[in-house]
Parts: C-alpha cells; structure tokens; sequence
C-alpha cells in the first residue's frame, strides 16, 4: 500500500517539473532570419516573407560581422539579412546576438 502512495505523490510531481522545465526552454535560444526593415536606438525590426518581427536591444546584445568577428550596434544596415538569436519574456522580444548573413543590397 505505502508502494502506490509514493507514486501517487511522485508521478504528478515529475509531471509538473517536465512542465516547468519544457516552458522556461522554450523562452529561450530562438532565432530568426531575415532583412532589417527599421533599426533604431531601441531595437529592430525583420522580416521575411509575410512576417515581420519587432525585437529589442537588452544590455548583452553581441553583434556580429558575416566573418564571425565582433562589431558593433553601428554595423547593423538596412536590407541586410541578419539572424536573430533572441529571448521571449512576456510579449517582449530581446535579442541575445545578432549576425550579419548577407549585406544590404539596397541602393545608397
């Protein structure tokens, strides 16, 4: 009898913390590529295809060349096509790195 009541306390307790594990993994390590459609102080916007992402800058946003080398905020460009690598808290997208794929091609 002690046998079953153990696992009646067990199983749903394994259960929760599956929950909890798989929820706190999704808010984190996702990505997105796509063109710069607007950049500002605060953040950025991509797209690709029909969607359109918003995301914002957070205090460790690394920024990368199509080399791999560090670079700076400054070397994000319009039309470029970029990878987001991101976290989600709320409704809030804050980018974790971001690395040039391809550069702009928009006319100067």
């Amino acid at each position: 009898m002690k046998e079953h009541t153990s696992w009646r306390i067990f199983l749903p307790v394994a259960v929760i913390l599956c929950l909890l594990f798989i929820q706190a993994a999704g808010g984190a390590g996702k990505r997105f590529t796509g063109r710069v459609i607007s950049t500002g102080e605060s953040g950025l916007e991509l797209k690709k295809g029909s969607v359109e992402m918003t995301f914002a800058y957070g205090e460790g946003t690394r920024f990368f060349s199509r080399e791999g080398k560090d670079a700076g905020m400054e070397m994000v460009e319009l039309c470029q096509v970029v990878r987001a690598e991101y976290t989600v808290k709320g409704r809030e997208r804050t980018l974790v790195s971001v690395k040039v794929v391809r550069e702009s091609d928009c006319y100067k």
